[in-house]
């Protein structure tokens, strides 16, 4: 963990565009965000075909963001330098661990964003008029 202030501008224009992408991984698992209102609620939980498939968006998110930045594959060590990674391929080839970490990103999600002063919910748990009044917005498809 690197203080905000000492990350490259590649790094925080990384993080942003992560959080970005958010709402568009929670919506194909029909979820959303809203503003934590209950201090004691239970932290929501991913299923694990969920997780799967948001660790799944996420790496292509990352490949396609490295790619922008004139990453390539190159086996071996990441080199910073020459912009080459082992981890710039489809999530089928990927080892296991490097999967993994993608996974845990995933479950650690919902804590991150109650930190932030938000929550998780399944758009399928509350009426179109409830989930209308707590987005302030027409319900999302």
């Amino acid at each position: 963990m690197v203080l905000w202030e000492a990350l490259p501008d590649e790094m925080k224009d990384s993080n942003r565009a992560q959080a970005v992408h958010i709402s568009e991984k929670l919506k194909a698992v029909h979820c959303d965000i809203m503003p934590l209102t209950d201090w004691d609620a239970a932290i929501f939980t991913f299923t694990a075909t969920e997780v799967e498939r948001l660790a799944q968006m996420e790496h292509e998110r990352w490949m396609h963001e490295r790619r922008l930045q004139g990453w390539t594959y190159r086996d071996g060590p990441r080199n910073s330098t020459k912009k080459t990674t082992p981890h710039l391929k489809p999530w089928s080839e990927l080892v296991e661990e490097t999967r993994a970490l993608n996974r845990n990103v995933v479950r650690e999600l919902p804590a991150f964003l109650a930190r932030a002063g938000f929550q998780i919910f399944r758009l399928d748990t509350f009426p179109e008029t409830d989930t209308d009044h707590v987005l302030g917005t027409e319900r999302l498809g």
